[in-house]
């Protein structure tokens, strides 16, 4: 089963009965078509062999493209600076995570979240508003932000995936964001921010761990 979730807070879906006992549920960065999005998610599911549930931000361009959180600078301010996100859609973001987990719980034994760019962010800030809810994480080239900071989730999963070549966390940003986790960051080499099949592989080989499937 493919899902695609428009994830406001007060509008989630009933999902639809589950093919498998766990699911893999991913976050979609900003400013990405949702036809972009179903196409990634077709492809995660062929690679993971589980249920996909695709969620995309809560926030719309006119054009359709969606988003989690604003940016408050312009982005000559701040890149590769910590991002300032605007704090009431971090707020909103992470209730509406945490309330798809709460609907997610009663259909799947076991869920994996797997965040990219700024979904990454935000999986990572709702697994430590509630670390006991949303326990699994895998976050591919998150950023920082001013308005929070990061710090390990003692007995949750947490692995973190990020490029070399990233224009939106440096070098030294990525050190400082895996020693905040308390997690060795899996470097994916010769690799800007670009989603790609290279990142979505090591993705799901870092999730299949927590999955009830055997790639």
């Amino acid at each position: 089963m493919i899902e695609l979730v428009d994830c406001h807070v007060n509008s989630l879906p009933l999902l639809a009965k589950p093919d498998t006992e766990s699911a893999l549920v991913y976050l979609e960065g900003a400013f990405v078509d949702p036809t972009i999005t179903k196409e990634k998610l077709l492809r995660l599911q062929q690679m993971a062999g589980v249920d996909i549930i695709g969620v995309t931000g809560r926030n719309a361009l006119r054009d359709g493209r969606r988003y989690w959180c604003k940016v408050e600078a312009e982005l000559k301010d701040w890149r590769p600076a910590p991002m300032p996100l605007n704090e009431a859609d971090i707020v909103a973001a992470i209730e509406a995570v945490l309330g798809l987990e709460s609907k997610l719980r009663k259909v799947y034994r076991k869920s994996v979240w797997l965040g990219y760019s700024q979904g990454a962010i935000v999986a990572l800030l709702a697994q430590m508003e509630a670390p006991n809810q949303l326990s699994n994480v895998v976050a591919i080239c998150p950023g920082t932000v001013t308005n929070r900071h990061f710090h390990r989730c003692v007995g949750c999963f947490t692995s973190l995936v990020v490029a070399d070549e990233d224009l939106y966390c440096d070098g030294k940003m990525r050190e400082e964001l895996a020693s905040s986790l308390g997690v060795d960051a899996i470097l994916v080499n010769q690799h800007r921010h670009a989603w790609s099949e290279r990142l979505a592989c090591v993705a799901v080989k870092e999730a299949a761990q927590y999955l009830n499937h055997k790639l």
